[in-house]
């Protein structure tokens, strides 16, 4: 396509979307939270 296919009005706002991926904090996390999971369900000896 080229450019000139779309019209855009300098005037007019826009809206930028931003897609993060999942950090090492949410993985950290999750590894605590399924550490803890395993603890409570170990066969107790």
């Amino acid at each position: 396509m080229r450019d000139d296919d779309y019209e855009f009005d300098d005037d007019e706002p826009y809206v930028v979307i931003e897609r993060q991926s999942a950090g090492i904090g949410s993985f950290l996390v999750g590894a605590a939270i399924g550490a803890g999971l395993a603890l409570l369900f170990a066969p107790k000896s």
